[in-house]
């Protein structure tokens, strides 16, 4: 397998069916002769209690699922969800991302550019504002759903991609990575241990690439051809996340 994109979800299955759909349609060729490549998607899933499992098992059959399987109560974390399901992963590549997702349909086959092969891969990502989360459920595929938010001028600049979105096999430092649009190598990635273990969210992605980039002297590189949409939901407040795990999940 060339690439595992692993998607990490808890009671997401209205942004995720969009997610999904985006997947389902990427691109494998880019009309050379050099042949395409595969893939797989894997859902990092923390137990979800809104029918997510079923959904995906009936519409998604592809999809590998890799259930949360944190050894304490009441620790998860994204870092946790996406190790467990790191383990499934066959892919030379590793991309990791959440659940509240569409994704270009050059995205998977961007991070596989053979200019920026040897390096940890990031993109642009952008964000989406209220009210796109009372309307989701119009959407009957990732591109309707893009072209209202177009329509609408509901997308704009996300912070993730702060001097990165015009920006092709740019180097960066190790902390500049940060969410949902990023990839490693999975030999490296199994090297370190996958992600440190936090018992927070945030800088998952900015301590995995420090770990790689300090053990295996690996470049960070931006790819502005690969690029996502965050759609919109409630934000929480990142001081008190260790207390409040029920309430912080997507």
């Amino acid at each position: 397998m060339d690439i595992s994109i692993i998607v990490s979800s808890f009671n997401q299955r209205r942004r995720l069916r969009l997610c999904l759909d985006s997947l389902s349609k990427q691109f494998t060729n880019d009309g050379s002769n050099r042949g395409g490549f595969e893939y797989e998607v894997i859902l990092a899933d923390d137990h979800s209690t809104d029918g997510t499992l079923d959904w995906v098992a009936q519409e998604h059959p592809n999809v590998v699922v890799s259930l949360n399987d944190s050894p304490e109560e009441n620790t998860y974390t994204l870092a946790d969800n996406w190790n467990t399901a790191a383990k499934k992963a066959t892919g030379k590549r590793l991309v990791f991302s959440n659940a509240d997702m569409i994704y270009c349909r050059d995205f998977l086959r961007c991070h596989l550019d053979e200019v920026m092969q040897d390096s940890i891969i990031f993109g642009p990502g952008y964000s989406t504002a209220p009210p796109v989360d009372g309307v989701l459920d119009s959407f009957e595929s990732a591109k309707d759903a893009m072209i209202w938010l177009e329509n609408n001028n509901q997308i704009g600049t996300d912070r993730h991609s702060e001097r990165s979105a015009d920006t092709y096999n740019i180097e960066w430092k190790w902390w500049f990575p940060f969410g949902y649009n990023f990839s490693v190598i999975r030999e490296q990635f199994e090297g370190v241990g996958g992600f440190p273990s936090f018992k927070k969210w945030g800088e998952e992605e900015t301590q995995l690439c420090k770990r790689i980039v300090d053990k295996y002297g690996t470049t960070v590189k931006s790819n502005n051809n690969t690029y996502a949409v965050h759609l919109w939901h409630p934000r929480v407040n990142n001081e008190d996340m260790v207390d409040r795990v029920d309430d912080i999940r997507f």
